[in-house]
């Protein structure tokens, strides 16, 4: 295939995806009952990259963590590997897009919690031997928020850093 092509199709993904996630969104994840959990999980990452506490992040991670590495998806298996490519991970643009978030800006769907354009996705997830009815009491406050995916591979990201 030429090159303009490749560029076509891939600038009409982009275009598909960011459709799919303004429809989507639904605004401080409207609906679902853990959401203040999920806004509080969303401001200790925060408060962890403020602080530059990467052991703390890597802690809020479930593995293994779909992310992208010098251009390829891939699976992160363990807390040493994030932490040997952090900054590869939680690049410049993931960092500003997480840290100039505020609480309104946070969404949920069924695949979980998100940001902007979905570049950080995370979840209130249940051990997997809990099969515990969602409409039981206490459902929605007894699992442990996780990171699942870091897209930071998104090719039009619009991080707006704050003025000087």
């Amino acid at each position: 295939m030429n090159n303009s092509f490749c560029k076509m199709f891939q600038e009409s993904r982009l275009l598909a995806v960011l459709v799919l996630l303004v429809f989507a969104h639904t605004g401080l994840a409207q609906g679902r009952p853990d959401t203040p959990r999920a806004v509080d999980f969303f401001h200790q990452m925060q408060q962890a990259l403020r602080n530059n506490d990467r052991i703390a992040l890597a802690g809020m991670v479930r593995y293994p963590l779909s992310t992208s590495l010098r251009g390829k998806r891939t699976q992160i298996r363990s807390q040493a590997v994030l932490l040997r490519n952090f900054d590869l991970i939680f690049d410049s643009e993931i960092r500003c897009a997480i840290l100039q978030e505020k609480d309104e800006d946070i969404w949920g769907n069924s695949h979980g919690f998100t940001i902007h354009l979905g570049e950080i996705w995370f979840e209130d997830l249940l051990p997997a031997d809990d099969h515990s009815d969602s409409n039981s009491a206490g459902f929605w406050s007894k699992g442990k928020f996780s990171i699942l995916t870091v897209n930071n591979d998104i090719p039009l990201r619009l991080c707006k850093k704050p003025a000087s």
